[in-house]
């Protein structure tokens, strides 16, 4: 079988994944090039919504209007530094992605589409700002809105222009990658930024976790890059690196340390559910987000935020 991404067809291998965030436990193909490394799904399902439990998945739910108005002033505050409650939030939920878009010289002419928005809690947080143009899109969101819309990125007409693409943990949930980063490039302007938060694969997370990594995420993510395998796909969209940050944290050891143990990340004994019925100490998650940290430094993390610009 040949590999999308470098068109290698030698010593390729299939592994059978789980699905494990809602413990269906159903088994998913995955292959594994030879060559750039990269993870794809073989045969997609024809459907994902069942895959995409809507009351439960992180990126959809409701977090009620407390949360949304508190997510909007730690927001405020990262970008602009101008809301006392956000500077309070931001010390105990600091985020690598907000923090790079902060470095990106926004300001509310900035044109923002925010690609897989879920419900969309950034992009209203933006246009409640005061944002001129921010969009969200997503395929699944339920509910539209004049600045949320159930759309692709190849509905989006190139006659649009966007300063800032942002792919916050999407990209690897969609298929064709080659084709959407050509159309970023499209649709970015003239000394636009795009910016993908997404999970890396590297030699280190494939010998100790193999198929329990907890960023394989079967079937929702797609696609896996090793930092080659992206590289090759980066040469083919005239889209460059500006810069790299890896920002792994405790979930990539205590999500796969569960997945080996046959406990589902929505299970009620999941350190994300309910930390104090958790198998870990507290002592061990501290542990956890050290050596993520060790990774991150060592560039070995098993996510990280690309920072793109067109080529001149």
């Amino acid at each position: 079988m040949k590999c999308k991404i470098c068109e290698n067809n030698l010593k390729n291998k299939v592994f059978l994944v789980k699905e494990m965030m809602f413990g269906f436990n159903e088994d998913f193909k995955y292959m594994e090039c030879s060559k750039c490394g990269c993870l794809e799904l073989i045969n997609p399902p024809d459907d994902f919504s069942r895959y995409y439990n809507f009351d439960d998945y992180y990126s959809f739910k409701d977090d009620g209007r407390l949360k949304r108005l508190l997510k909007k002033k730690w927001v405020e505050y990262v970008l602009f530094k101008n809301s006392s409650i956000g500077r309070l939030l931001s010390l105990k939920f600091q985020k690598s992605f907000f923090d790079i878009l902060a470095l990106q010289n926004i300001d509310k002419k900035t044109r923002i589409l925010d690609i897989g928005s879920g419900s969309g809690d950034l992009i209203i947080a933006l246009n409640d700002m005061g944002f001129e143009k921010a969009l969200g899109i997503d395929p699944y969101v339920k509910n539209e809105s004049g600045c949320i819309k159930k759309n692709n990125i190849h509905q989006i007409s190139n006659s649009e222009e966007f300063d800032l693409i942002l792919f916050d943990h999407s990209f690897e949930h969609l298929i064709d990658h080659s084709s959407i980063l050509k159309k970023v490039h499209d649709l970015l302007s003239p000394g636009g930024t795009c910016i993908i938060a997404m999970p890396i694969k590297n030699d280190y997370i494939w010998d100790i976790y193999g198929v329990n990594w907890v960023q394989i995420d079967a079937p929702r993510h797609i696609l896996l890059h090793t930092r080659q395998s992206f590289d090759i796909l980066l040469k083919k969209s005239n889209l460059k690196f500006q810069d790299i940050v890896y920002d792994s944290d405790e979930f990539f050891f205590y999500g796969s340390e569960q997945y080996k143990r046959g406990i589902a990340l929505m299970d009620d004994e999941s350190y994300l559910i309910n930390p104090k019925k958790s198998i870990f100490t507290k002592k061990e998650i501290r542990e956890f987000k050290k050596k993520a940290q060790q990774l991150n430094n060592k560039n070995l993390g098993d996510q990280c935020v690309f920072i793109l610009n067109k080529k001149k």
